[in-house]
């Protein structure tokens, strides 16, 4: 076992965001209870206040808890700022993240966006496919 450097922020949807996530896909059945999402960040963060660490995190991850379900932002509720933030979320911090499997490293995954670019560079430079 070992400790990753890292802290993280947890977050909830809220019955708001359930809402609105079952409004940008109503062919679903209503979403009683999301999974709870982990958001890795600097392990800086842990000796700053709880309320400036959420500050400064809070628009990547409510613009990717948005993009989990549409991806278009101008459906996404605007403006995108703390309070609403807080209103469609639970939060909560860990100071300290422990990795039981440290036989297999931990490895980045590229996002939906990060993987058209690269996709799109690939058939650029040589017309070939992922």
């Amino acid at each position: 076992m070992g400790v990753v450097n890292r802290c993280a922020i947890g977050i909830r949807a809220r019955s708001p965001m359930r809402a609105w996530a079952h409004a940008m896909e109503p062919e679903e059945p209503l979403i009683d209870d999301l999974e709870p999402s982990l958001y890795l960040i600097p392990l800086q963060d842990q000796d700053r206040p709880p309320e400036e660490r959420l500050r400064e995190h809070v628009l990547p991850i409510f613009q990717e808890e948005l993009r989990c379900w549409c991806e278009d932002p101008s459906l996404w509720p605007q403006p995108l700022t703390l309070e609403l933030f807080l209103l469609w979320f639970d939060v909560r911090f860990y100071g300290l993240i422990d990795d039981l499997h440290m036989a297999e490293p931990l490895r980045n995954q590229p996002t939906p966006d990060e993987r058209r670019l690269l996709e799109e560079l690939l058939r650029e430079i040589d017309g070939s496919e992922p």
